[in-house]
């Protein structure tokens, strides 16, 4: 189900980040876009700029190609994300009171910039789950969970495959008046080679009567470290084809 439910949120600001030189899309798109505010894109977007204002519930899936989205979203049910080529997505989500959300995505390959800001409702639960591998190019993930009432639940978990550069920055934040609420983020790497990720797990409490945890956790495959499995029969690409697998492979139960 889908329906429009008025203006955007002020917080939505959607320009491609100055501090992000090296990110394909600042170069490529102008900070312009049109206004669809009785549309949900549906499965297949190609070189938009464009803001979304919807309503959805349900399972909704999404494909974004060379794109620029913006989405302010009042959500529940499942909501999955493709990407492809260079892309851009803000989005603004609230999630409905006592309602259940799953926000997911696959990138392979691709350039990203991915910023999420939840809103998790009262008795209301947020499971993201954010799969990539960045094989050249730039990856960014900047997660924002923010519980304002009580008994509310998130779960935030990001794996990636990281052979370029990328940024997964995951908060958790907790207001007075959550209480009964918990968080957390959660973010995990396979570094090959010289790659590199900046991973941030953040918490931010002001309510005591509540629960959090947050980790980061690695594993970094050297040249040496390749070097040694290759002397003892295990090729390169099918180390690279397990962890793929591995990060990958399946989401929500799923095989993609």
């Amino acid at each position: 189900m889908i329906t429009d439910y008025g203006k955007t949120h002020p917080a939505l600001k959607l320009k491609v980040p100055e501090t992000r030189g090296k990110f394909g899309a600042s170069k490529k798109f102008a900070n312009t876009f049109s206004y669809k505010s009785t549309s949900f894109p549906k499965d297949q977007v190609s070189n938009q700029k464009t803001l979304f204002v919807s309503k959805i519930s349900g399972k909704n899936s999404l494909t974004l190609t060379n794109s620029i989205i913006g989405m302010e979203l009042h959500a529940s049910g499942n909501l999955h994300t493709d990407f492809n080529g260079t892309n851009f997505l803000k989005r603004i989500i609230v999630i409905e009171p006592g309602k259940t959300l799953k926000l997911t995505y696959t990138s392979r390959d691709t350039q990203a910039y991915i910023d999420d800001l939840v809103y998790v409702s009262e008795n209301s639960k947020l499971i993201y789950d954010g799969r990539f591998k960045n094989k050249s190019g730039e990856f960014f993930n900047r997660v924002h969970i923010v519980h304002k009432e009580p008994d509310g639940l998130s779960e935030v978990s990001v794996k990636g495959l990281v052979f370029g550069h990328s940024t997964v920055l995951t908060t958790g934040e907790l207001l007075s008046g959550s209480h009964g609420s918990e968080t957390s983020v959660n973010s995990f790497a396979v570094i090959f080679g010289n790659g590199k990720v900046n991973a941030i797990p953040e918490l931010l409490i002001s309510e005591p009567l509540s629960n959090s945890f947050h980790s980061f956790k690695k594993i970094h495959l050297t040249s040496e470290q390749m070097f040694y499995l290759q002397s003892r029969g295990i090729k390169e690409n099918h180390i690279e084809d397990f962890y793929e697998k591995y990060i990958l492979g399946e989401i929500n139960g799923c095989k993609k």
